[in-house]
């Protein structure tokens, strides 16, 4: 994995390479939480969670809305 390998001959099909997410990391657009989520490999997704997963802490109640999260991609792990 990782190296280059060559090999001689014509090419006789190509296609584009397609990435997928093995970890994702999502933010919360309200309060700035961040949770990691692992994705197995395969032909599934990721379910994000609708409610903000925040701990409250003492008479403060978590106030975020509904679907606050946001997938941070610079932050998300990609296998070809």
């Amino acid at each position: 994995m990782g190296q280059l390998v060559v090999v001689p001959g014509i090419v006789t099909a190509a296609s584009k390479t397609s990435i997928k997410a093995i970890k994702e990391v999502l933010r919360c657009s309200h309060c700035g939480h961040e949770k990691i989520i692992n994705i197995k490999l395969g032909y599934g997704g990721a379910r994000h969670p609708r409610i903000c997963e925040a701990v409250s802490t003492g008479d403060a109640k978590n106030n975020c809305p509904l679907d606050p999260y946001r997938v941070v991609g610079e932050k998300n792990t990609y296998v070809d």
